[in-house]
């Protein structure tokens, strides 16, 4: 019987091929040709489709088996063309057998559809928190560079100023060292001094001159010129130390008693007082003995000078904390 279906269909007119391929299909569904009854179901939807005598009911099959096999796409194109063809000839039968054709693709398209709307949310909020990541990440970057900077600039401080203090600590042995050389050669001079009065006494007691060594040594002004010596190298050694002491003392002075040294002095005894008592050398006798002056002599020193502080009482005490410049 297929042959001869298959053989009149070469034969007919346009018009009826679209009803013998239908014929032609059902058989192979009898015989359980699906893949035959598929063919010939398209076939017969393309003989329909060009014919145009009729509503499709080979687009209709045609459908709903691509529904079956999962096409979706092809289901859905197809059951709308056949849904037109029924609506064109006003076939309800042909409207009523697409429906449920139409009905699961727009449901598969829906749920297809829905399917992706949560893709894209998914994906929009995985960017969302991708996106806040790197942003964190980011500002954590900069917030650690940022810290990193004011680490590297307070380490660069803080060696400028070890540096500094350094330089100071060098400057500082260089003066002291400069001052220790003064003091060991006034000291170096005080043993010559020494040596030279020995070697006279030994002279003049050889030589028998016992009353002309008694009248030398009663002379003050045998000892005079060392000492002066002696007392100007410590004002240059002192001095070096800190240049500006005159001025400081002055600060703690009243305005209209302020000391003033002549062109011709770096310092005076009241200035080697206060020298001293920066120095830590407080005992009046010992400065007494140093300046060659009398005990009472310098007890009128520090009075006079306390009586012209701006705060006689603590006058002393801001002396000894005067603080070496550069």
């Amino acid at each position: 019987m297929i042959v001869l279906l298959k053989r009149r269909l070469e034969k007919v007119d346009p018009e009826m091929k679209g009803i013998i391929t239908t014929t032609i299909s059902n058989k192979y569904f009898l015989k359980r040709d699906i893949p035959q009854r598929d063919y010939y179901w398209a076939l017969a939807a393309i003989y329909n489709i060009r014919s145009a005598r009729h509503d499709n009911e080979a687009l209709v099959r045609l459908a709903g088996r691509m529904a079956e096999k999962g096409d979706w796409k092809r289901a859905s194109d197809y059951g709308r063309a056949a849904y037109e063809d029924a609506r064109i000839y006003n076939s309800r039968s042909r409207m009523i057998e697409v429906a449920p054709v139409l009905v699961a693709t727009q449901q598969y398209i829906g749920k297809k559809a829905e399917h992706y709307r949560r893709m894209l949310w998914g994906v929009g909020i995985a960017g969302v928190v991708l996106f806040s990541c790197l942003l964190f990440f980011v500002l954590d970057a900069a917030r650690r560079r940022r810290k990193l900077v004011a680490e590297k600039e307070n380490l660069r401080a803080v060696a400028e100023e070890k540096e500094r203090v350094l330089e100071d600590f060098r400057t500082m042995l260089t003066e002291k060292e400069e001052s220790a050389v003064c003091f060991l050669n006034l000291a170096l001079d005080s043993v010559l001094k020494f040596e030279q009065m020995k070697q006279l006494v030994l002279m003049r007691l050889e030589a028998g001159e016992s009353e002309r060594l008694k009248k030398t040594m009663k002379n003050p002004a045998l000892l005079d010129n060392f000492k002066e010596t002696c007392l100007k190298r410590f004002d240059v050694a002192f001095l070096r130390l800190y240049p500006t002491f005159l001025k400081e003392v002055n600060a703690l002075l009243r305005p209209d008693h302020q000391l003033v040294l002549p062109d011709t002095e770096i310092m005076n005894n009241e200035l080697r007082l206060l020298a001293f008592l920066r120095i830590g050398i407080t005992d009046s006798s010992h400065i007494a003995a140093i300046l060659g002056v009398s005990v009472n002599t310098v007890y009128c020193y520090r009075t006079k000078i306390r009586n012209c502080a701006l705060d006689r009482r603590s006058l002393e005490k801001q002396i000894a904390e005067i603080m070496r410049k550069e």
